[in-house]
């Protein structure tokens, strides 16, 4: 019988190992309280790496400030992508998928954060990505990558992580 691996981890909480540790974290993102996945990369074999620790800590103790940051490194990646997606919708849809935004908060509308995840550290850095679903891009989640607690990159989740 295949017994389901958890843990409960001083950091990172109640963990259930599936194919990387996974628990939950609930956090503030555009004046909504709402819970997200944790992930931690890695197998069952060995233990969450310092360098993982290291991150999340740093990360958790500053989020109200990041996902500040995050807000609006969103609202300003949008405006950057925006014209070329309203190319790709269906005219019928494009103001509802795809709408002109002037304020910060709107995007709040557009994008659900639905993952905090930690990768394997490959770096003498703290890294830590943020992934979302987001009305302008169905098919992908869109990351922000942070790299010692700033933002390093914003783009699609398969081309940061």
């Amino acid at each position: 019988m295949n017994q389901t691996l958890r843990v409960h981890h001083p950091l990172f909480g109640s963990l259930l190992y599936d194919s990387a540790w996974v628990g939950e974290k609930q956090v503030t993102f555009f004046g909504q309280k709402q819970h997200v996945l944790l992930t931690i990369d890695g197998d069952k074999e060995k233990p969450f790496q310092k360098r993982q620790e290291e991150a999340f800590q740093a990360f958790w103790l500053q989020s109200e400030l990041l996902l500040k940051r995050t807000e609006k490194a969103l609202f300003d990646y949008y405006q950057q992508v925006r014209d070329e997606y309203r190319t790709q919708v269906e005219k019928d849809v494009v103001d509802l998928l795809v709408p002109n935004v002037k304020k910060r908060k709107d995007i709040g509308f557009l994008v659900e954060c639905i993952q905090i995840f930690v990768p394997e550290a490959l770096h003498d850095t703290r890294e830590l990505g943020l992934f979302f679903e987001c009305t302008w891009e169905e098919e992908h989640m869109l990351a922000v990558k942070f790299r010692n607690e700033q933002i390093a990159a914003i783009g699609l989740q398969e081309d940061l992580f």
